[in-house]
């Protein structure tokens, strides 16, 4: 959330922020997050800047006008990624975890 006088800057701010994890990645316990960012601005059609950002996809994730409604959606829509997200990673490692028994009978299964 970037909140500031006019003029100040505001959305060359938040997008060098944004930009910076856009370069940098997001990696907690060695699983690497996609960016997606979603932008709620009235001057979103002033700033082309904007349209810079790679992790902002103008036709769903951009709007220039609050509702508590689309903010409950888009935090809804971010539960269901990190489900996903979490889910897959989990039958990614029961899947490793079964190839390793298999190729090698003298593991014991620890989950």
């Amino acid at each position: 959330m970037n909140i500031a006088s006019r003029g100040s800057g505001k959305p060359y701010t938040t997008c060098q922020m944004i930009k910076h994890y856009e370069k940098h990645k997001i990696i907690k316990d060695g699983i690497e997050y996609k960016l997606r960012t979603h932008l709620i601005s009235p001057t979103i059609q002033a700033n082309e800047i904007y349209q810079s950002l790679d992790s902002l996809d103008m036709k769903k994730g951009a709007h220039d006008d609050y509702r508590d409604s689309l903010l409950l959606n888009i935090i809804d829509d971010i539960k269901m990624y990190i489900y996903m997200h979490a889910h897959t990673n989990t039958q990614t490692y029961i899947h490793v975890r079964r190839s390793n028994l298999r190729s090698n009978p003298r593991v014991r299964p620890t989950v």
